[in-house]
């Protein structure tokens, strides 16, 4: 007996993976995704290309910082509480992130020691002896004195703006 061609191909289906529906559920959760993908790229791309980098963040809160109103020791030591925590946060970001735990005085040899130029560690010295004398031994500071400290934390940071910023 001899099997004739066509009688073979009538018996055999080509195999399908899916229905028809099945197929229409998947690419439309291909698309889907695809979609997300864009969405989500493009969310972060605009989120990166919006972040201020960190030395203007810095700039932005002395600016904020109000010099202290009255002479009570409080008002002076949140102040440079104030100066302290934005001096600390900027140079951790720039130099290092060991250096948010130092005090004043030891930030100061840190960057010494990491060589940072005896022109820019000048200005932060003046600023580690009198903030030392406001927060612990509750001293009291002029309110010019109290000015000049902000301007030489303003003046270290734009002084040491990375240069590919």
């Amino acid at each position: 007996m001899m099997i004739q061609i066509p009688e073979l191909y009538d018996c055999v289906r080509p195999p399908t993976w899916a229905s028809e529906h099945q197929m229409l559920v998947f690419f439309m959760a291909v698309l889907a995704a695809g979609a997300l993908v864009f969405l989500g790229y493009r969310a972060y791309t605009q989120y990166v290309a919006s972040r201020k980098p960190y030395w203007q963040v810095a700039l932005e809160e002395l600016a904020s910082i109000n010099l202290p109103v009255t002479s009570s020791w409080a008002d002076e030591k949140r102040f440079y509480d104030s100066l302290t925590r934005v001096l600390k946060w900027y140079c951790g970001n720039r130099y290092g992130w060991f250096l948010k735990s130092k005090t004043d005085k030891e930030l100061v040899v840190a960057l010494i020691e990491m060589g940072v130029s005896e022109e820019l560690i000048a200005t932060l010295e003046a600023y580690a002896g009198a903030s030392i004398q406001v927060r612990f031994a509750q001293d009291s500071v002029s309110h010019e004195q109290a000015a000049a400290d902000k301007r030489s934390i303003v003046s270290f940071i734009e002084r040491s703006i990375p240069i590919h910023s």
